[in-house]
């Protein structure tokens, strides 16, 4: 990562560092993407790698140690979804409200990856990112560059387990 910022710096662009994190919140766990705003933010995200290397679970308390510095934006395939998919919009804003107090910054991730995304949850996560007054940061999940290569990602997929499979409305590409 060093060598990544110091060709970005020669070539006066400004790196995005950042990295996916699972965090374990009770019995659930919540995806992440985390983002360095500066110097600080870097170390923590140093710290909270390090920990997800040695520790079986990333919790809520680790974030709680080490957010400073860090913006936080909740995944496209979260809990999030499966909350509004299940109509319990008073569990989802409390732990909304939660997430937002982990982080200096935080964003809900909105995919419309999918047609369950796009047409069933992203409306109603809308409308209650606004009712908390909570920022929605769209997100879009790229897996492969160019649409007809959809069926080679899906055979490597399979390669690690016969049973993965991508969603039929599910567009990965770039």
């Amino acid at each position: 990562m060093i060598r990544f910022f110091q060709l970005c710096k020669k070539e006066n662009i400004k790196p995005i560092l950042g990295l996916s994190l699972t965090v374990t919140s009770g019995l659930d766990e919540i995806e992440f993407l985390l983002y360095a705003k500066d110097d600080l933010g870097y170390r923590n995200l140093l710290k909270l790698y390090y920990l997800k290397e040695h520790q079986k679970h990333i919790t809520e308390n680790d974030i709680k140690l080490y957010h400073k510095g860090i913006i936080g934006v909740s995944t496209g395939s979260s809990l999030y979804e499966k909350l509004v998919l299940n109509e319990r919009f008073e569990e989802l804003k409390a732990l909304i409200l939660n997430h937002q107090n982990l982080f200096e910054d935080y964003y809900i991730g909105l995919s419309l990856d999918t047609f369950d995304l796009e047409f069933l949850v992203a409306p109603k996560l809308f409308k209650i990112s606004n009712e908390l007054n909570v920022k929605v940061l769209p997100i879009h999940r790229v897996s492969y560059l160019n649409k007809n290569d959809r069926s080679r990602y899906e055979s490597l997929i399979k390669i690690e387990d016969l049973k993965n499979k991508i969603d039929d409305s599910a567009d990965y590409s770039l």
